[in-house]
């Protein structure tokens, strides 16, 4: 990693002055959300409407299974809860006309309880029927596809965030004392051959032992809406003199 070569002048008058030249860094634009949409069940795949490069909006569906048995268990689940519901109610009429023993009563009311326990297990397996999406963004990567019999956790999507995008550099360790958070610099993009403001947002806590590097992050200022993750560029980034 080259860092600013600084030349120490000495004047005729006697007076010395450092001049730094700046070294441009190599960065790259990564996407600050990014996920692997997996299967949570193992059930036929009816819809997967999105394909690599659609754009979604923030709660569309991307992926819908065929659930037909698992909305007959919740049926047949909620059927059990309302039964035993009626139950442990007609119990407590009962406990109040002194018809009814307090054990009987007691245990209408476990056999309720253990009824909604189960009808929320069945819910929570139809909840996983359909995948919608986490936040807004674009397919980058189609595991998947309708009709396919999909076995647990198996992998469906890759999807990634367009909102927001971070700038990934690395720069040698010693850099580390002289960058600062909110710390302005431009970002020349090479696939839109246009250079953009950022600011450092953070920097890594640790340092690579091999390399003596460490990574700093950025963020965008204004209008990135040109700029897709995976793209690269340089960035003018200087380390303050201390």
């Amino acid at each position: 990693m080259n860092s600013p070569r600084c030349l120490q002048l000495v004047l005729l008058l006697g007076l010395s002055i450092s001049v730094c030249i700046n070294a441009q860094v190599r960065g790259q634009v990564k996407a600050a959300q990014q996920s692997l949409i997996s299967s949570e069940i193992q059930a036929k795949i009816v819809s997967m409407p999105y394909g690599e490069g659609d754009y979604f909006e923030e709660g569309s569906l991307l992926v819908a299974f065929d659930c037909t048995l698992q909305l007959a268990e919740y049926d047949v689940a909620k059927a059990d809860e309302r039964s035993s519901l009626l139950q442990f109610e007609n119990n407590q009429r009962l406990a109040k006309l002194n018809a009814t023993s307090n054990l009987e009563l007691e245990l209408s009311e476990v056999e309720y309880e253990k009824a909604k326990a189960i009808a929320r297990t069945q819910n929570a397996h139809v909840k996983r029927c359909k995948i919608v999406a986490p936040y807004a963004g674009t397919v980058s990567e189609k595991l998947g596809n309708e009709y396919e019999i999909a076995s647990y956790t198996q992998e469906l999507l890759r999807i990634v965030g367009n909102d927001v995008k971070d700038i990934e550099l690395i720069v040698a360790s010693d850099w580390v004392s002289g960058i600062e958070i909110g710390q302005q610099f431009n970002f020349s993009v090479e696939e839109t051959a246009k250079s953009y403001p950022a600011k450092v947002s953070r920097i890594a806590p640790t340092v690579d032992t091999v390399s003596q590097t460490v990574k700093i992050y950025a963020n965008f200022e204004g209008d990135a809406a040109q700029i897709i993750p995976g793209m690269s560029g340089t960035a003018d980034l200087t380390p303050q003199q201390q």
